[in-house]
C-alpha cells in the first residue's frame, strides 16, 4: 500500500523554489515551463550540467527502482534543514542529508524519523563516526493502522573516499551504511558524504519499514 502511494505520487514532479516563496499552483506551472519541461510534466534527469547550473534554484534527483528518476526543487533552507517539493504536493524534509520527514503521497500520509548522529556531525562540519549505534523512532501516519517502530542503528564507513559523479560532476565521498532494526523490521540507508565541506551529496534511504530504497542526487547544492 504504502509503495503504490509513494509510486503514483511521483508521476508529476516539475517543483518551484523561490526566497519569497510562492507556492500555489500556477506558480508551480510557471517553474515547469521555466524549467522547460511543460505544464507539469516529469521532470526527468539526468538534465545536461548546463541546463542543472542555468536553472535558478537548488535541485534534487529522485530515483525510485523502475520508474523514471524525477527533479524535485529546494522549497525552504533553514541552515541544514532542507525541505525539497514537487508539483503535485510531495515534500521531503532533510536535516543534513537524512530524510527526517517525507509527506503528501496521499492525503494526511507522513512518515518521520529522528535525527542522529550523523546530522548532528555535519552540522558541525566533521565526518560521522563510523561504528557509532544510536537510537532512532520512525513514524508513519495516514494509514491503517498507524505505524511508530523503535529502532536501533549502526553506522559503517564502507571503505575509503571514492568519487562519485553526478551528471557530470566528480566528487570525492566517503561512503558510510546506515542499518537500522527492532529485530523484526530493518531500514538499511547508504550516504555518499564529500570529503570537502562534508555533505551528503548522494543516498539511498528507505526512510522507514515498507518503503523502497530511493536514491537522492543532489543536482545543485543550496547556496
Amino acid at each position: 500500500m504504502i509503495l503504490r502511494l509513494f509510486s503514483s505520487s511521483l508521476a508529476f514532479v516539475a517543483a518551484f523554489s523561490c526566497a519569497g516563496c510562492l507556492s500555489d499552483d500556477s506558480s508551480l506551472r510557471l517553474a515547469a515551463r521555466g524549467m522547460g519541461l511543460g505544464n507539469y510534466a516529469a521532470a526527468q534527469y539526468p538534465r545536461t550540467r548546463p541546463e542543472i547550473e542555468a536553472f535558478t534554484y537548488a535541485q534534487l534527483g529522485v530515483r525510485l527502482p523502475k520508474y523514471p528518476p524525477s527533479i524535485f526543487v529546494l522549497t525552504a533552507l533553514d541552515q541544514g534543514a532542507e525541505t525539497w517539493s514537487s508539483a503535485d504536493g510531495v515534500a521531503i524534509r532533510m536535516d543534513y542529508g537524512q530524510v527526517v520527514e517525507l509527506s503528501g503521497l496521499s492525503p494526511g500520509f507522513k512518515a518521520t524519523r529522528s535525527s542522529t548522529p550523523l546530522s548532528r556531525a555535519l552540522e558541525a562540519g566533521k565526518m560521522p563516526q563510523s561504528g557509532s549505534s544510536y537510537p532512532v523512532t520512525v513514524t508513519i501516519a495516514g494509514v491503517e493502522p498507524p505505524q511508530t517502530y523503535a529502532l536501533s542503528c549502526n553506522l559503517t564507513e564502507v571503505g575509503g573516499a571514492t568519487e562519485i559523479e553526478i551528471v557530470d560532476l566528480t566528487l570525492s565521498a566517503r561512503p558510510f551504511t546506515e542499518v537500522c532494526s527492532d529485530g523484526q523490521s530493518t531500514v538499511r540507508n547508504e550516504y555518499w558524504i564529500s570529503t570537502k565541506r562534508p555533505y551528503v551529496w548522494r543516498s539511498r534511504q528507505e526512510v522507514a519499514p515498507g518503503l523502497p530504497s530511493i536514491q537522492f542526487d543532489v543536482l545543485k547544492r543550496p547556496g
